[in-house]
């Protein structure tokens, strides 16, 4: 995540499954914000997250 933003990352995308709750709660506290999933490139990606620094 820091690798990405110092590099010039304007924001981070994961797309992920609803059933990996620890994985989100650690997503969660790194905050990242759930947005709609748009054409997720994974089938079982059922929920998309996104960070943007501020």
């Amino acid at each position: 995540m820091n690798w990405a933003l110092e590099h010039g990352a304007r924001r981070l995308l994961i797309y992920c499954n609803r059933k990996l709750k620890p994985a989100l709660h650690i997503y969660a506290k790194y905050g990242f914000k759930e947005i709609p999933v748009d054409n997720a490139p994974y089938s079982r990606a059922d929920i998309a997250l996104e960070f943007i620094p501020a």
